[in-house]
């Protein structure tokens, strides 16, 4: 009889806590940060690529590049011309973008990573923060850097492989260029 009341409780105890560390888990992924994508035509954009392009991996991600091209004011200083270039492609290797400036975006359920121009080298992501946004993505790229004792990184083999890359410009907002290569 002791023993079986034992086995109950410890029974019992395992199960509060396996419910205890499941709810911690989810508790931590509600936790990061999803950006949105105000421009509606660049976000109908980001879906067709999606849709659109596929490539053979299974660890990947969405990754969206962009830069600004020009900004003009004409000659009353009252308005401001906006270009801005927007490379879609998907990434195959967490190691090019696990410390990277990104921001994360949410379209539906497609986690996308938005990189920008000209920051790489004054501002980055913690490795850790890194790879709560990408654990879940590149499983094999996290048990590398779980498993590995130094802080480099190996050279990305598989990230060197080129995706279809889709380059969008888009002026004041608007798509006026699009080149699929």
């Amino acid at each position: 009889m002791a023993k079986k009341i034992l086995f109950i409780t410890l029974f019992i105890t395992c199960l509060l806590f396996a419910c205890s560390y499941a709810e911690t888990t989810k508790q931590a992924d509600e936790e990061l940060v999803y950006y949105t994508i105000n421009n509606e035509e660049l976000k109908q954009q980001i879906l067709n690529y999606f849709d659109s392009v596929n490539i053979s991996s299974d660890e990947k991600i969405l990754c969206v590049y962009f830069r600004k091209l020009n900004y003009e004011i004409d000659s009353n200083n009252s308005k401001i011309n906006k270009v801005m270039q927007y490379n879609i492609y998907y990434e195959t290797c967490a190691f090019n973008i696990v410390w990277d400036p990104i921001i994360y975006v949410r379209l539906d359920t497609l986690t996308v990573a938005i990189r920008c121009d000209d920051a790489q080298e004054d501002i980055f992501m913690s490795n850790n923060m890194g790879w709560k946004y990408l654990k879940n993505i590149f499983k094999s790229d996290y048990q590398y850097y779980l498993n590995s004792s130094d802080s480099i990184y190996p050279i990305p083999i598989d990230g060197m492989d080129k995706t279809p890359m889709w380059t969008l410009i888009f002026e004041d907002g608007k798509l006026i260029q699009k080149i699929v290569l």
